[in-house]
């Protein structure tokens, strides 16, 4: 299902009134226009479920999919029925009408002789121009001229390092930081160990070197402590700690919060990976 809609099951799990009245995306766009002052003019992105071309709903697939039955002609030749999209004014066939839509609502840009998006100036007003139906999407950020009651905004201060204190910043790794493809053994294989990136400078100071133990001592939540592996980075700022996000061990760190750092006294360090090579002696 829809993200959406497990979350509107959640809510009718828990007996909210308001999960009574959302059946339909069109009315989670609503309900957050009207409720989310910044948010209400996003209904006006695109035509709702309703819209029809000239009665006709606007086709998902080019006319050249008509060789379709062909692709199972092996199992049988009779087609089956598409599935009905209830959530838009697009279906998912190519039978409708394809033509003077708005631009919100337009399903793929083709046009005979052209590859895919080398096309696209043929559906537009001029080269290079808004699309014939108008441009897609509600631009809700406008110029500060804009802004009825705009006010000014107060850029926060340049950072400045604490003696004794370190800020945490979220370290993000390409294997390991996502919570779900964690769970992949394949991608779990890859997985460090949960590590405290420093500058060199810091090192110096807490007299710790790559593959040492750094204690964190985070005072919320309740005086918690963790240990980790130290890499030095000199990428990361003097006064900051750059933690690895979403591994195992570090998930009482938070982004923005000040912590202390002592080398762990009986940290034992981890063997190095053994790295061969058959280039000879002289490798």
């Amino acid at each position: 299902q829809p993200s959406w809609v497990w979350l509107r099951d959640c809510l009718q799990q828990l007996e909210r009134p308001q999960a009574s009245e959302l059946n339909l995306f069109d009315d989670i766009s609503q309900a957050c226009s009207t409720e989310i002052t910044v948010l209400a003019g996003i209904t006006a992105a695109a035509p709702d479920h309703l819209f029809r071309n000239v009665g006709l709903k606007i086709p998902r697939q080019p006319h050249r999919y008509s060789g379709r039955t062909a692709m199972h002609a092996d199992v049988s030749v009779h087609e089956p029925k598409q599935a009905v999209d209830e959530e838009s004014a697009l279906a998912f066939t190519m039978e409708g009408l394809n033509q003077s839509q708005p631009g919100a609502l337009l399903p793929y840009v083709w046009a005979p002789g052209w590859n895919s998006n080398q096309a696209l100036h043929k559906f537009q007003s001029e080269v290079g121009g808004p699309l014939t139906g108008g441009t897609a999407g509600a631009r809700l950020l406008l110029a500060d001229g804009q802004r009825a009651n705009s006010t000014p905004i107060t850029p926060p201060l340049a950072f400045v390092p604490v003696t004794g204190q370190w800020l945490l910043v979220a370290r993000y790794k390409i294997f390991g930081s996502d919570e779900l493809s964690a769970q992949s053994p394949a991608i779990a294989e890859l997985v460090e160990p949960a590590f405290i990136e420093i500058s060199w400078a810091d090192a110096a100071t807490l007299n710790v070197g790559e593959g040492d133990g750094l204690i964190v001592e985070d005072v919320l939540p309740a005086n918690v402590e963790t240990i980790l592996e130290v890499r030095l980075n000199d990428s990361v700022a003097t006064g900051c700690a750059a933690y690895s996000a979403g591994l195992a061990g570090t998930f009482n760190l938070a982004t923005g919060r000040q912590v202390s750092l002592h080398k762990a006294p009986n940290w034992i360090r981890r063997q190095p990976k053994l790295i061969a090579s058959d280039r000879g002696a002289h490798a």
